[in-house]
């Protein structure tokens, strides 16, 4: 139920300009928007850029060209806060199965499955030496949470 929730959601012609609950949406549907916090998810190669076999090496450069202003519009959506987040592994056959890259070398199996570093975003390395150092999700909570707690203090 909750993943046709989110297909219909991600899916739906018209995304409210400013509501009050969290609005989950393609790249491509946040031309426009703004939102206090933004999260983009997903951000491995093979995702994001997403390139389909076959194509000519011309082809592939435009589509890279593409994916890279459609995703620019997506990190410049915050007004306050933008996470960029990505697998940094994911078991070897779901990753398959999306495309995903990954690191072949350093597969490794977890209760039998076997399970691979993906190979993150090729646009992330873009952003930049202004770019804020990776952090792990454990720590960004941690993080977070420390931020909020400070806000419930100084709010009181």
């Amino acid at each position: 139920e909750l993943v046709d929730a989110l297909i219909v959601r991600v899916t739906q012609t018209d995304v409210p300009p400013s509501p009050d609950y969290v609005r989950i949406m393609s790249l491509h549907k946040s031309k426009g928007l703004t939102s206090p916090v933004v999260f983009v998810a997903g951000l491995v190669d093979g995702v994001v850029p997403t390139l389909v076999s076959g194509l000519s090496e011309e082809r592939v450069e435009a589509a890279v060209a593409e994916q890279r202003r459609l995703l620019y519009v997506a990190l410049t959506r915050a007004s306050e806060q933008l996470v960029l987040s990505y697998a940094r592994s994911m078991e070897l056959a779901l990753a398959n199965s999306m495309g995903v890259r990954v690191v072949r070398d350093g597969i490794r199996r977890i209760g039998g499955t076997p399970w691979a570093p993906t190979i993150p975003s090729r646009y992330l390395s873009e952003l930049g030496p202004e770019a804020p150092k990776p952090v792990s999700g454990t720590s960004w909570l941690q993080r977070y949470g420390q931020q909020e707690a400070q806000m419930e203090v100084t709010s009181q």
